[in-house]
């Protein structure tokens, strides 16, 4: 099973060209071969030894695979060389991948470059979606049975958790490696494979996306199964640094240079990405963020070391959620329709929300007011007549009002109470009539979580006791066991019914069709002596 598997893995840049049939094909491989580990070894190796050695075979497949079509300045040569040693059945099998890819040749002509370099480019991605699905599944366990899930946790004890964070990295920078390799390239060799690789800078740049976005699968399953523990913990600041520098890169050229303190517009000597548009990269990029504050808590903010990097994060996130609120023809720059800008705001504004609730008042005091700032902003543009058609959208409306809730429930740093309370007040009551059901149940929720904590209250001068001894009170516990009786009542009266069913299916149909005869005979007779009696009595009373 498991060379069948590698087998169709192996060959599948080459089975189709149909990207949902590659998808599928992909997922069913990976998922069986990420099964395989799961009882054990023959050797009496335990699965989760045997588990965590699977995940470090698929890391070093991934990492040869880019180095040997694309070298990265990352990539230590000499480190590669010891790990083919040390694993020579991992090598064989990568050596058996690129013999099939390298081997085969492309025939026709290409006026657009040379065809062997784009199926080479067209390999490579399905091989890294290959490798990145198959340690996802290992990570994720999928094939283990759910009600056993518990007992197999000592394996994330074994977890290589830098090899993930390294390999991570490694395809997050992959677009601005091929940037940087395409602009140093001379016009005429750029469809030519670089030195010591075998795919060109254009053929690089047309794959960047889908490995970057491989980066971000890896990078969060990572991140999801430490949560909670303390290996995470002590990675604190590179996982932090990482979060924040790719975030960094997402955003718009403009935004990062008001962040940084050049509010005149100074791009000199910067490198403007050409990614940084892209709005479903940018939410990966948030959404990244948000999985880092979720699993580290605030312990970011706390420390000397991390707590610089997440103000600015928070202050990014802000500026993500203010530009979208400006009016369409402002945003020519973005690659994105409007409802991926709407995905936008509500992934900006449930991340906002989601690091209030965690850092609550560990964050400064120059950030919190301008996260309240902000999303005064957007509660005005919402509330206006003449707002942005962005918040023609359910999700975009709900989102800023979960972040406002958070607002007014968490405390600013100095103890104090946010300013904003007013105006929530006001969209509060203008969303309760929505047409989208959620938004207005949202905007019921936020109008009482407002009110309870701005409106002033006196103590109680008489404080009334209520009646216990009302019988029609039920709890849950009653209401529970009163239940389970009814059930068990139920159930006994469909067995006892049962018996009888029987028996009366098992009498003789001539017994039956006779008692049937007499029951009407019997019946006709009795309704005939009624009818005379009847007739007597009216006789007697004309009389």
């Amino acid at each position: 099973l498991k060379d069948a598997a590698w087998l169709v893995l192996n060959n599948l840049h080459s089975l189709t060209t149909d990207a949902a049939s590659i998808h599928a094909i992909q997922q069913s491989a990976t998922s069986l071969l990420a099964s395989l580990p799961l009882p054990g070894a023959s050797d009496g190796s335990p699965p989760s030894k045997v588990w965590a050695q699977c995940i470090r075979d698929g890391i070093l497949l991934l990492r040869w695979a880019i180095n040997g079509f694309f070298p990265m300045p990352t990539i230590d040569s000499s480190t590669l060389k010891d790990e083919a040693t040390k694993h020579p059945m991992v090598l064989k099998e990568h050596e058996r991948w690129l013999s099939i890819v390298t081997g085969f040749q492309v025939e026709g002509l290409d006026l657009g470059g040379d065809p062997t370099d784009g199926y080479r480019a067209n390999a490579l991605q399905i091989r890294i979606g290959c490798l990145t699905s198959y340690i996802t599944s290992l990570i994720k366990m999928e094939g283990y049975p759910l009600h056993r899930a518990n007992t197999f946790s000592s394996s994330a004890l074994l977890l290589p958790f830098d090899s993930l964070l390294d390999v991570s990295e490694l395809l997050l920078s992959f677009p601005l490696a091929a940037e940087g390799k395409h602009r140093s390239t001379k016009q005429r060799l750029r469809s030519t494979p670089v030195q010591g690789g075998l795919i060109s800078p254009d053929s690089a740049m047309s794959i960047s996306v889908e490995l970057r976005l491989c980066g971000h699968t890896l990078f969060d399953v990572a991140m999801e199964s430490c949560r909670g523990g303390s290996g995470a913990l002590s990675r604190g600041r590179r996982i932090v640094g990482m979060a924040v520098a790719n975030l960094q890169s997402s955003c718009s050229m403009a935004l990062v240079s008001v962040v940084d303190g050049k509010r005149g517009g100074d791009f000199r000597g910067q490198r403007i990405g050409w990614l940084r548009g892209s709005i479903p990269l940018r939410m990966k990029s948030i959404q990244m963020f948000l999985n880092v504050a979720v699993s580290l808590g605030s312990s970011t903010m706390s420390s000397v070391g991390t707590a610089k990097s997440m103000s600015k994060a928070l202050v990014l996130l802000g500026g993500c959620l203010l530009e979208q609120t400006q009016k369409e023809e402002d945003r020519v720059d973005e690659w994105g329709s409007l409802g991926e800008r709407a995905k936008l705001v509500d992934i900006s504004s449930t991340a906002l929300a989601s690091c209030v609730a965690a850092f609550g008042g560990l964050i400064p005091n120059n950030v919190r007011s301008t996260i309240d700032s902000i999303l005064h902003s957007c509660l005005t543009a919402l509330y206006c007549s003449g707002g942005s058609s962005i918040f023609a959208y359910a999700e975009a409306k709900r989102s800023i009002l979960q972040l406002a809730t958070n607002c007014v429930t968490v405390p600013w740093g100095d103890g104090g109470r946010s300013t904003i309370n007013e105006i929530v007040r006001k969209v509060s009551l203008l969303l309760k009539n929505d047409a989208d059901v959620t938004v207005a149940s949202m905007a019921l929720s936020t109008l009482c979580v407002v009110d309870a904590f701005m409106t002033p209250r006196a103590p109680a001068i008489l404080i009334a006791s209520r009646n216990q001894d009302n019988n029609s009170d039920l709890t849950a516990s009653d209401m529970m066991r009163s239940i389970n009786e009814k059930e068990k009542e139920m159930k006994s009266l469909s067995r006892a019914k049962e018996p009888k069913e029987k028996k009366s299916s098992n009498k003789d149909p001539k017994v039956s069709a006779k008692v049937s005869t007499k029951a009407a005979a019997t019946k006709s007779k009795k309704t005939a002596t009624e009818d005379s009696s009847t007739v007597k009595t009216k006789k007697s009373k004309i009389t």
